[in-house]
Order: C-alpha cells, then sequence, then structure tokens
C-alpha cells in the first residue's frame, strides 16, 4: 500500500507542467526589468502600484503577461516597454512623459503585442508596431504625430472600443496589414493614414468624421487595398 502511494505521489508530481512559472508582484522598476529578462518560461507579472522605469525589453524568448492592476508604467526613454517576444498587457495605463518624441511600446519584428482594456499615452508614435499587435477595448492618445504606426512587416486587429485620438497627423500610420474588426479610430488629422502597399479589412469598424472640434477625417489612401465601408 505504501508503495502505491509513493508511486500515486511521484505520478502527480510528475504531471505538474515543468515549464509553469508562478506569477510575482513588482513594484519597483529594477523589480519588473529582473522580472522580464530572467523569466525561463511564461510569467504573469502583477504590478503592485505604479512604476517609472527605463525601457523594458522582452527577448524573444519571453512570454511575459503583465497585470497592471489599476496602476501605471511611466517613463522618460523612448519607449516603456519593448517586445520580441510575446507580451501581454491587461488594464491600467502605460504613459512616456518625454519631451522629445517618443512611445509607449515597440514591437518587434516577430513580437507579439496583446492589450487588452490598456490606455496608452505618449508623444508620436505610441504604439509602433513592427510584429502582430492585437489592441482590445483599449486607448491610445498621441500628443504629437501618430497613435499607432503599423510598420510594412506589422499586423495589427483593432477589437472593440479601441479609440485612437487627439494626434495632429493621423491616428493610424499603416503601411502593413489593418484589420479593423470593430470599435472607432477618431483623429485630429487623419483617422487611418494608408500608405502605398498597405491593406485595410473593415469588417464592422467605423472611422468618426464627426469629432468634437468637427476637425476629424477619414482615410487618405495611396494605391492600397480596402475592403469594407467608411462612414462618414
Amino acid at each position: 500500500m505504501l508503495g502505491a502511494a509513493v508511486l500515486l505521489s511521484a505520478t502527480l508530481i510528475a504531471s505538474v507542467p515543468a515549464h509553469a512559472e508562478e506569477g510575482i508582484t513588482v513594484t519597483s522598476a529594477a523589480e519588473l526589468k529582473n522580472a522580464v529578462q530572467n523569466a525561463s518560461a511564461p510569467l504573469t507579472i502583477n504590478l503592485g502600484g505604479d512604476i517609472f522605469t527605463a525601457t523594458v525589453s522582452a527577448g524573444t524568448d519571453k512570454d511575459i503577461t503583465i497585470n497592471m492592476n489599476g496602476h501605471r508604467i511611466r517613463t522618460t526613454s523612448m519607449y516603456a516597454l519593448v517586445t520580441a517576444g510575446k507580451l501581454t498587457v491587461n488594464g491600467g495605463t502605460v504613459v512616456n512623459e518625454a519631451v522629445q518624441p517618443a512611445g509607449c511600446i515597440q514591437v518587434n519584428s516577430g513580437g507579439t503585442l496583446v492589450l487588452n482594456g490598456t490606455a496608452l499615452d505618449g508623444g508620436s508614435m505610441v504604439l509602433d508596431n513592427h510584429g502582430t499587435s492585437t489592441v482590445t477595448d483599449s486607448t491610445i492618445t498621441a500628443s504629437l504625430y501618430y497613435g499607432v504606426t503599423n510598420q510594412t512587416s506589422g499586423i495589427l486587429y483593432l477589437n472593440g472600443s479601441s479609440l485612437i485620438s487627439d494626434e495632429l497627423i493621423a491616428g493610424i500610420s499603416n503601411y502593413g496589414a489593418l484589420y479593423f474588426n470593430s470599435g472607432i479610430v477618431k483623429s485630429k488629422g487623419t483617422a487611418i493614414e494608408q500608405i502605398r502597399g498597405s491593406s485595410l479589412i473593415l469588417p464592422d469598424g467605423k472611422i468618426d468624421k464627426n469629432g468634437t472640434d468637427g476637425g476629424y477625417h477619414t482615410c487618405t489612401l495611396t494605391d492600397s487595398v480596402i475592403t469594407g465601408a467608411v462612414n462618414g
């Protein structure tokens, strides 16, 4: 009987995934940076307070989820977060307070980003996407140029009430593939600027021309492929 119990115990222990890593709570820039850099498996990071940090980079081998818990990540560096691997941000706010043009998150080629109910607030290229980004129920605000720059290699999915606002030039500058599934894009300049060779798919997305200051526009198209209806 004892031998059977030991065998069962060993079996249960072996059944626990060896790659699983428990979530941790961080309250400082050093803790956040160390957690990301040292993660050897999928890791959930819970913010225990607001954090002011230099750029935190996740390499190609990283799978990081950051639960913001209503807190903010602030920076004056070029970006607060850079990912070449997998990065998911849930809730909260990422703010770039730099005086010079700067952004909040950069997704490198091959990297993926998922934003769920997150606010990004920065100067220009607030979200600079060279990989694959999915933005759901999030707000992206730029004070200078572009809320989102979806680069030539970028694939961008907008889901839900994704609001791109307050840009002087364009809400989204699209060089790649933009799947505007649902939500609305607003901008004081062009809502979506379609660069030559890019594609825009609009299953149910809305481009609003009737903003509060009457200065919102529709699309600027340059030899692009567009599928769907543009309202306004």
